[in-house]
């Protein structure tokens, strides 16, 4: 997925700018059901699916 995002123009950056979206997005939703628990969960969470997908994109990147 990482590799695909390359042709989309993503950069590294834009990973931490979207999970900050993300885990807003999911605070504003949850409302009162978000806790520091959640919020630390679904941090970590996508924090390793864009570790990888920076990963798979930096491959892509020596590749062509």
């Amino acid at each position: 997925m990482g590799a695909r995002h390359v042709s989309y123009g993503a950069e590294p950056p834009h990973y931490d700018a979207v999970g900050e979206c993300l885990l807003h997005a999911l605070a504003v939703t949850a409302g009162p059901l978000w806790n520091d628990e959640l919020a630390d969960a679904w941090a970590r969470a996508y924090g390793a699916v864009a570790d990888l997908m920076k990963q798979g994109a930096a491959l892509a990147a020596k590749a062509s």
